[in-house]
């Protein structure tokens, strides 16, 4: 009996630790909102792209090469990037997902400081979708409500 018991604890323990530790599908897309802001600070265009789908594409004509020439233009442009990421909302189906973001972006130009996205106060409202790859890593397929200020 007190075998039993042992045992049950123990499997009680494994399920809780296993609960607690498998990340689920919204962490993964956290982790890669966090990641691209990660790339982006450490002017990083590898990392930036490897949470990007070979299938992204936007209302302003990027696709994926097109987006990645366009980062490294940016961050030739421009340096010590301070960047606010906050997840909104987050609807997630078995192979997509839509995230509401509220983003800013500071960066320095010459000798100024300015916003590149949103402004003082009012971060910049997007809508990112995502897809799921078939090894279960999630990817930016699409951003919407993008504005630029420059």
């Amino acid at each position: 009996m007190k075998r039993l018991s042992y045992l049950i604890i123990f499997l009680l323990i494994v399920v809780v630790i296993g609960v607690t530790l498998i990340p689920t599908d919204r962490n993964r897309i956290k982790g890669v909102v966090g990641g691209c802001k990660t790339a982006i600070v450490n002017r990083d265009i590898s990392g930036f792209m490897e949470n990007i789908s070979f299938n992204y594409g936007d209302d302003y004509g990027n696709s994926y090469l097109l987006l990645k020439k366009r980062l490294a233009k940016l961050l030739d442009h421009f340096s010590d990037f301070e960047i606010t990421a906050d997840v909104m909302g987050m609807e997630i189906d078995e192979e997509t997902a839509e995230v509401d973001l509220k983003l800013s972006v500071i960066a320095t130009e010459g000798d100024s400081r300015k916003y590149l996205i949103g402004d003082a106060g009012w971060p910049q409202d997007m809508k990112v979708y995502f897809e799921k790859s078939p090894s279960l890593q999630w990817k930016i397929m699409r951003a919407e409500r993008f504005k630029q200020n420059h």
